[in-house]
């Protein structure tokens, strides 16, 4: 989680501030927590020194003049390398492959249920098919459009 504060309502307002911080600190125990001061370039040096003094942990940054941005990228890329953004969740961007997860996983339980239910085979063969084509639509073995194509030329006579 990136908090980003402003640097001067951090400083006019340093109550509120250290409390949605602690807020955000018991909230989420268990997760990564980055927070950054921003627009530092426009409060005095005994500010900065202020806050600095209360949020050592904090990344100090001025966006407009890219101040402390090197920093921030570091800081994230170490987060990025260690591991620790990562939550062993799988993210699925495109909506095709979802639907093919989602109907992979649907087969999968069929079968399941099948097992279970003691089926032939045969009835387990056309579920487990099933599966197996919609995980060939993510690797690419598995073309939808030429698979549809080849269906319609081999079982159906199209002539002149």
């Amino acid at each position: 989680i990136v908090y980003l504060v402003d640097g001067e309502e951090a400083v006019a307002n340093t109550s509120e501030t250290a409390r949605y911080w602690k807020d955000i600190q018991e909230r989420y125990p268990n997760t990564q927590l980055l927070m950054l001061i921003n627009k530092i370039d426009t409060l005095p040096k005994a500010s900065i020194a202020q806050l600095q003094q209360r949020y050592p942990q904090a990344l100090y940054i001025a966006a407009k003049t890219k101040t402390g941005i090197d920093s921030l990228q570091q800081q994230l890329l170490q987060l990025v390398a260690k591991g620790n953004l990562s939550n062993n969740e799988t993210i699925v961007s495109n909506s095709r492959h979802f639907e093919a997860l989602q109907l992979a996983y649907k087969s999968i339980q069929a079968v399941k249920e099948g097992v279970d239910a003691e089926l032939s085979t045969d009835l387990l063969a056309i579920d487990l098919h099933e599966c197996l084509r919609q995980l060939g639509v993510l690797t690419g073995e598995f073309d939808v459009d030429k698979d549809i194509l080849g269906n319609i030329f081999s079982n159906f006579c199209i002539g002149k």
